[in-house]
């Protein structure tokens, strides 16, 4: 079930978020790849698309799933992979942004989700 409160328009809703958190990344100087940059817009996609199932009964609504969806990348762009590859190569890769990804969601959602692959 998608989760309440999704926009007719998902594409323009979906943009909204790439280009909030592509903003965060200019603000810390952080560059991401142009696979990254396919990632981010896939994964915003997905979170809405393929909702979240939690341990309880709980079921968040748009605004609440899109803080949750920013914290994440918040946390992933404090990753010791992002600081490493920034400072070396100057932009994040694929590879690095999956992985930063992957270990902020652990973090923050490893304790109430069911599902995501998390663990």
């Amino acid at each position: 079930m998608l989760p309440s409160g999704l926009p007719q328009n998902r594409k323009a809703f979906y943009a909204t978020i790439v280009a909030q958190l592509k903003a965060v990344c200019k603000q810390r100087n952080i560059i991401l790849s142009r696979y990254s940059n396919r990632l981010l817009a896939l994964a915003v996609e997905a979170w809405f698309e393929d909702p979240l199932r939690f341990k309880s009964s709980t079921t968040l609504s748009r605004k609440n799933l899109t803080n949750l969806a920013v914290r994440i990348f918040q946390e992933a762009l404090d990753d010791p992979h992002i600081r490493y590859e920034t400072d070396r190569r100057g932009e994040i890769s694929f590879s690095t942004l999956l992985l930063s990804l992957g270990n902020a969601g652990r973090t923050l959602l490893g304790d109430i989700v069911e599902d995501k692959g998390f663990w």
